[in-house]
């Protein structure tokens, strides 16, 4: 693999990576690596995952690269994600297919973008019956 001098990223990257930190997570940016790697790995709460960043209009847009990158980790058991916004990441971390390693459950899968989505919109309808029994 040829490393690139700069690659360029996505115009929402360090806004994601700026939220997740302020929410304590540690983020290492990979981006100018290149090749197979994905932009972010994403350490929050005892648990990481392999970020792909997307701008919203491109989500579907990965790369050959990107894409044999996020197989390879799905190979060794290791979460991946494609996000456009500090939500999906967080929302990842919360979702039923992420390990928590340190109790031995069972090896996590890659989030598709139907997934996700899905995740999206059940962690919303969670969030508006809490609020809404609140109020009750």
């Amino acid at each position: 693999m040829t490393r690139p001098k700069h690659t360029k990223k996505d115009a929402n990257q360090l806004e994601i990576v700026h939220e997740l930190e302020a929410l304590g997570a540690v983020v290492w940016d990979c981006a100018n690596i290149g090749g197979t790697v994905l932009d972010l790995i994403v350490f929050w709460r005892g648990l990481a995952i392999a970020v792909e960043i997307k701008v919203p209009d491109n989500r579907d847009g990965l790369t050959d690269n990107e894409r044999k990158g996020i197989r390879l980790l799905k190979q060794v058991g290791v979460e991946a994600v494609v996000a456009t916004c500090t939500e999906d990441i967080v929302e990842a971390f919360q979702g039923s297919t992420i390990v928590d390693l340190r109790h031995g459950a069972r090896p996590p899968t890659v989030l598709s973008v139907k997934q996700a989505q899905a995740y999206r919109q059940e962690y919303k309808r969670l969030r508006t019956k809490v609020e809404e029994e609140a109020r009750e």
